[in-house]
């Protein structure tokens, strides 16, 4: 079913997606990096609001600002140095860029005081099972919280979310086709996901899926089955070697996901701005996966918008007739909640 969907999706869309996902990955990496700060301030009413919640309150649109963040402040000097560093050798083709800037600039953090050991640092730690949450299904709770409810928003929120990742990743890899709907392979990837999330939550685990952190790889030079596996052995001696990645510091590890999401704005170029019917959906997909930090949002906006405009332009042939029924489910989803 995620097959035919991914078929039926327009090729303006599926590179928007990309383009979205590229954007999304660069405002976490912002965050993280200090260089984009979220500036509040807060109505008297509001802040009271804050307090009686316990920090649980949406502030209003006017009371929020993003902003440029502290450029003295050695944590966000260190992630533009970072960053920088990192694209100068990306300019110059040097393989490894990612890694080698993710190391310079971490010994730097250490060298200037601006990182440190954690306490009682060993470089081998033997994994803590004792907490796993295997096979404990509360499935009696489940019932009593609606269990058709439950369902239908965790299948909407994975079906969109790894679906646009997948298209994403697959596209920026060069292993796919948006324009001509070319998806080689992605049944068994789909399938490989959706197994991954059932049997993840059985073991106690959060979502396991594909994930828009995937772009760095592929922005690195990932593009076989044998990265997967590499880094799927590589993961589990990681088990054992965990406490290492306490070691890299965000200011470190956040350009990266600001030079991927750099990599990823390239397909935008194919996307035909000057016919509005294609160009608008478009923009809604990009525009709302980093500004409402979902990448399901963005792929529901250009769900409903993308029929919606071709229908009233009298364009109905050029629409695939799965989207109609997306575009209804999508509408069902947000009204429902």
């Amino acid at each position: 079913m995620r097959q035919h969907i991914v078929e039926g999706i327009p090729a303006s869309m599926k590179i928007a997606i990309t383009v979205g996902i590229g954007l999304f990955i660069t405002i976490i990496g912002l965050k993280l990096s200090g260089l984009m700060a979220i500036t509040l301030s807060l109505s008297p009413d509001s802040l009271a609001q804050v307090i009686a919640t316990k920090g649980h309150s949406t502030p209003g649109s006017s009371e929020t600002i993003l902003t440029l963040g502290n450029l003295m402040d050695p944590q966000v000097a260190l992630a533009l140095f970072g960053l920088v560093f990192t694209a100068l050798l990306m300019a110059r083709n040097v393989q490894g860029s990612f890694i080698i800037g993710a190391v310079v600039t971490s010994i730097l953090a250490y060298a200037t005081g601006n990182a440190q050991l954690p306490d009682n640092f060993s470089i081998i730690a033997v994994p803590d099972f004792s907490k796993a949450a295997f096979f404990q299904l509360d499935i009696g709770s489940a019932m009593s919280m609606g269990l058709v409810t439950i369902i239908f928003s965790f299948t909407f929120v994975e079906l969109f979310d790894s679906m646009g990742t997948l298209i994403g990743t697959a596209t920026k890899a060069g292993i796919a086709n948006p324009k001509e709907g070319k998806f080689p392979g992605l049944g068994k990837a789909m399938t490989v996901d959706a197994v991954g999330v059932s049997f993840g939550a059985l073991l106690g685990a959060s979502t396991i899926t594909a994930f828009v952190e995937s772009a760095a790889g592929v922005g690195a030079g990932g593009r076989t089955g044998l990265t997967a596996v590499t880094c799927g052995i590589l993961f589990l001696l990681a088990l054992l070697f965990a406490p290492l990645i306490t070691l890299v510091p965000n200011c470190a590890t956040a350009p990266i996901l600001i030079l991927v999401g750099a990599l990823m704005m390239e397909p935008i170029r194919d996307i035909d701005f000057s016919d509005w019917t294609e160009a608008f959906p478009a923009f809604m997909v990009i525009a709302l996966m980093p500004f409402t930090y979902s990448i399901a949002n963005g792929v529901s906006a250009g769900l409903i918008m993308y029929p919606l405009l071709k229908i009233v332009a009298g364009r109905t042939k050029e629409v695939h007739w799965i989207m109609y029924p997306l575009a209804i489910i999508v509408l069902i989803r947000y009204i429902w909640y």
